[in-house]
């Protein structure tokens, strides 16, 4: 299942494609990620392929860290809607942004590393509670992203994956690409939950992305 939806009335098209966290699925992200509102965003919320116990999962994890073929599975997947979205639309790569909640933000790395590789600008990334995967002997490169701007979010207090990993992120993203982001880092009060400062930080962002 896919949630899509059409932008606002006053001629905007930018693409917000948003890939929800392991064990969820579209129907269970916050309304503001996955629904019509009239701020200039078309939104695609897509389905991860691996069923789970109550929902969703990107890619599998092993005793050696990521499964890569289930990582590249996902990110050809979500590259594929992207291409159809923005072939219909009249966009290019530089008028998207991808965002994801823990495993769907650390797909959300995989892709943008995986665009850079043919010179695919992103708009930006929306990292909330997010990771690099890890994948055993063959690293993902998310340093040669591609990026306008990055926003990290993360909460202090989080249990899953550490906040420290935020601050890593930061230093990481696009260090070796030509088209370095400007990435932002909010390190904010709460666990491994989308908290409402986080979606606060998310939506002033966002409206900053479209100048």
């Amino acid at each position: 299942m896919t949630e899509f939806y059409p932008p606002d009335t006053s001629g905007q098209r930018h693409l917000l494609v948003y890939l929800h966290g392991h064990g969820s699925a579209p129907e269970m992200v916050h309304p503001f990620f996955r629904q019509h509102h009239d701020d200039g965003w078309l939104r695609v919320c897509p389905q991860a392929p691996i069923a789970t116990d109550g929902g969703w999962s990107w890619f599998d994890n092993g005793s050696r860290g990521v499964d890569r073929a289930s990582l590249d599975r996902a990110v050809a997947s979500v590259r594929t809607l992207i291409d159809a979205a923005t072939g219909e639309l009249g966009l290019d790569w530089s008028d998207v942004v991808v965002g994801g909640f823990s495993q769907g933000a650390a797909t959300a790395l995989a892709l943008g590393a995986a665009v850079a590789v043919d010179g695919h600008p992103l708009r930006g990334l929306l990292l909330q509670a997010g990771f690099a995967p890890e994948v055993f002997d063959d690293e993902v490169d998310i340093a040669a992203i591609r990026a306008g701007s990055v926003l990290v979010q993360h909460g202090a207090e989080d249990e899953v994956v550490p906040s420290f990993m935020a601050k890593d992120l930061a230093e990481t993203i696009g260090a070796t690409s030509d088209h370095r982001p400007d990435v932002e880092v909010e390190v904010l009060p709460g666990g491994h939950a989308l908290s409402t400062a986080m979606l606060d930080g998310a939506r002033r962002w966002l409206q900053e992305s479209l100048r």
